[in-house]
């Protein structure tokens, strides 16, 4: 295990959140996933169930790893947010790209959280240290992790690190990602579409001009 690092809350329930909070279970780290309603939490753990059994028609998993899950993932709603916060280490923040929405859960984690606990963002290209600016106590602390579709099996997550991002804050999630069995490329600053969506956007373009 990450050093440091053993409880988790991925907050967001969605297809990445719910993914994302089943690679931390299966690897044996402490997990509580969060969402706004017990229906969508319901729906997340269903949705694991059904990534498992896939994994296993593929001889990806087996039912060591199916108890794992079950073993680390606990649920819980955003409204007890404030009272668990102090218990994690690791926050990872999967919810909608709405800035307003990131502000206002980033003032509740800073304000609830210990100051040594990490959070990590899974924007696909928001810049969420512009966003945090005026609210984030400490942070040296935030950092992107960016996963890709479907999370429990892509091996690349990008991490970018923001401008006040602490080398140590880096090697931590890259440390973790790492034990997780994931590929982290490292980004020293933030840079709109970061590596692969950069990369695509390009591709694009020239399919679109051979196109025309």
């Amino acid at each position: 295990m990450a050093e440091e690092i053993r409880n988790i809350l991925v907050v967001g329930a969605g297809v990445m959140g719910s993914a994302i909070s089943q690679v931390f279970a299966a690897n044996g780290y402490k997990t509580v996933m969060a969402d706004l309603k017990e229906e969508f939490l319901e729906t997340a753990l269903k949705r694991i169930e059904t990534n498992i059994d896939s994994m296993e028609e593929e001889n990806l998993a087996d039912g060591s790893y199916r108890g794992a899950v079950h073993a680390n993932l606990t649920t819980i709603l955003n409204s007890r947010i404030p009272e668990t916060a102090e218990l994690f280490d690791l926050v990872v923040e999967v919810i909608f790209e709405n800035k307003d929405a990131k502000h206002e859960l980033y003032r509740i984690l800073s304000d609830n959280c210990r100051p040594d606990c990490i959070f990590a963002s899974n924007t696909s290209g928001m810049d969420v240290f512009a966003v945090t600016k005026d609210i984030l106590k400490n942070p040296e602390r935030l950092i992107i992790t960016h996963w890709f579709n479907p999370p429990h099996l892509m091996k690349l997550i990008e991490v970018v690190k923001g401008p006040e991002t602490s080398d140590e804050t880096a090697e931590k999630v890259r440390k973790l990602l790492e034990d997780c069995g994931k590929k982290p490329a490292v980004l020293g600053k933030f840079m709109p579409g970061f590596i692969v969506n950069r990369m695509a956007t390009v591709i694009c373009r020239g399919l679109y001009y051979m196109v025309e």
